[in-house]
């Protein structure tokens, strides 16, 4: 049976289910058991219009983030400008249950949305089904995928584009993960965890590299002070890399690790109804910010799938470690209708920096401006314009498709998002 039938006679079981009283609102009982569940989910609609021509005609709802640091070509007039993709992929369904157990309230997690890589046509008839949270909780331990906690989600801007917004850490950052979350006080959240600790490299050299994770890995820890004025968080994850080639009769086997300490500090504070979150920091490997937003980059001997090791074919050069920051301050016009300013920068140490059409980028600078409206209670319409520019260490490096010498990239999108939630 295919993965639609399945989730369709799930969906229709729990929907043919009699209502049922429960404490939470939102929630009904299931018949003849202690346990309330609640279903949710939306139907969105991305809309990217492309104003420049620097990078090419992509699915809706992926960052150009992207695709303007995927190596060459990828300059002003590159590409036809004004160019508009739309997709629905984004839409998203899940349920919660919870069942009271002698420990406490046993809480239990599926969600996921349509934005697989394979599948259909073309990006809009994709139709693999993405799992983004799948959990349980019991007495302070969350076992399962989530967001990694390294991840403060009470700090992300409000934000149209849903992939990312530059200098702050993803809340799309999802890890397996085994974690322990406590409450020293009332206004303090202390919380540990041991996570997936996936890494990819790329040495330019050989495809007979390979990675490898030792334990202790990918360790994290977060501690968040809470009061009426916001919150301020400071998060520190451990990991250590390691790294083997594969020997030939000719060439002798290579190997050698590396530590990393990644580190941000986050927060928010509000101004009556108006909201300023914040974040800076500096995070390696699964928890730098570019981490599988990135193409191949193999002619600058730094990893294709996000900063892990920087190595070429002359040997390690170590662990690539962007300080990135970024801050968003939302007004509240109408309680139907707000709007944001959104800034984020990333910065590299030249040694370690990513390469763009051949030449080292020194930072990133992203701005964006976006306004929301809420027509009904569960429904959201966002607009937005954002402009993404990189800089290079040498100045007048790239030729734009109108032979002017630039040091870095740019490009403008406005973007569209429709959000229709069930309930």
């Amino acid at each position: 049976m295919s993965r639609f039938p399945i989730i369709t006679t799930v969906l229709a079981a729990m929907l043919a289910l009699p209502a049922a009283a429960a404490d939470t609102p939102g929630y009904f009982k299931v018949p003849g058991t202690d346990t309330s569940i609640s279903l949710y989910g939306y139907v969105a609609l991305d809309g990217t219009y492309d104003l420049l021509g620097t990078v090419p005609p992509q699915s809706a709802g992926i960052s150009m983030y992207n695709t303007i640091l995927d190596g060459p070509g990828t300059v002003p007039g590159a590409y036809p400008s004004q160019s508009y993709e739309l997709s629905a992929q984004r839409s998203r369904f899940g349920f919660i249950t919870t069942t009271p157990t002698d420990l406490g309230d046993l809480k239990v997690r599926i969600e996921g949305d349509f934005l697989g890589k394979s599948g259909g046509s073309g990006p809009s008839n994709r139709t693999d089904f993405r799992l983004r949270q799948a959990y349980g909780e019991l007495g302070g331990f969350l076992v399962g995928q989530s967001d990694s906690l390294f991840v403060d989600p009470a700090a992300y801007p409000d934000i149209v584009d849903f992939d990312m917004a530059v200098g702050s850490w993803t809340t799309f950052t999802r890890w397996a993960q085994v974690r322990y979350t406590c409450h020293p006080s009332n206004n303090t959240v202390l919380a540990f965890s041991v996570e997936d600790p996936y890494t990819q490299r790329n040495s330019g050299a050989t495809t007979t590299n390979k990675d490898y994770s030792e334990f202790p890995n990918n360790v994290v820890g977060a501690f968040d002070y809470k009061d009426t004025w916001g919150h301020i968080g400071l998060r520190l994850a451990y990991q250590r890399f390691g790294y083997f080639t594969g020997q030939t009769s000719t060439t002798p086997q290579v190997s050698f690790s590396d530590t990393s300490l990644s580190w941000v500090v986050s927060g928010n504070v509000k101004f009556g109804s108006d909201n300023l979150v914040y974040n800076v920091g500096r995070g390696s490997g699964n928890y730098g910010m570019l981490f599988g937003t990135l193409g191949s980059a193999s002619s600058t001997g730094v990893i294709a799938d996000g900063p892990q090791l920087n190595a070429t074919s002359s040997g390690y050069t170590g662990i690539v470690s962007p300080y990135q920051g970024g801050a968003g301050y939302t007004h509240v016009w109408t309680p139907k209708l707000r709007s944001n300013l959104i800034l984020g920068e990333v910065k590299w140490n030249e040694d370690d920096s990513l390469g763009v059409n051949g030449n080292k980028v020194r930072k990133i600078d992203a701005i964006y401006l976006n306004t929301f409206i809420n027509p009904t209670k569960s429904t959201t319409v966002g607009i937005e314009y954002e402009r993404i520019q990189t800089h290079t260490f040498d100045d007048n490096t790239i030729t734009y498709a109108d032979q002017s010498k630039h040091d870095g990239l740019t490009e403008s999108r406005i973007e569209v998002a429709c959000t229709y939630k069930f309930f």
